[in-house]
């Protein structure tokens, strides 16, 4: 199997959140357990910031990491907690400045769900 193909085959298996936002915050690659976790779809995720699915009080965090990450250029991990749909999620999230196909900076990451 090629290298590409078992990344997706990974990617599309793990119960890690995956995704890649561009230096506006809108998500350019999400991975299937997200969008399970944000109870939509993939495709609906690409091109939506946080706060298009979570509340404004949950999407802060994330924003304001997104931002430390572009312009420190380094990793942060956090605690997060948010609401989904009127469920109460807590994640680990580790974020990490990464360079997109275009030249662009952005950050990606990879959450893992801690409670429900």
């Amino acid at each position: 199997m090629e290298s590409s193909n078992l990344l997706e085959v990974v990617m599309a298996n793990t119960d890690a959140h995956v995704y890649v936002k561009d230096a506006n915050f809108r998500f350019v690659y999400v991975n299937a357990a997200l969008a399970h976790t944000l109870q939509t779809t993939q495709e609906a995720l690409i091109g939506k910031i946080d706060a298009d699915f979570v509340d404004e009080g949950s999407a802060l965090p994330f924003r304001k990491a997104d931002i430390e990450v572009l312009e420190s250029e380094k990793s942060i991990s956090l605690e997060t907690t948010i609401q989904v749909k009127g469920h109460r999620l807590s994640f680990e999230d580790r974020k990490f400045p990464i360079t997109l196909p275009d030249g662009s900076r952005g950050v990606a990451g990879i959450a893992f769900l801690t409670e429900e």
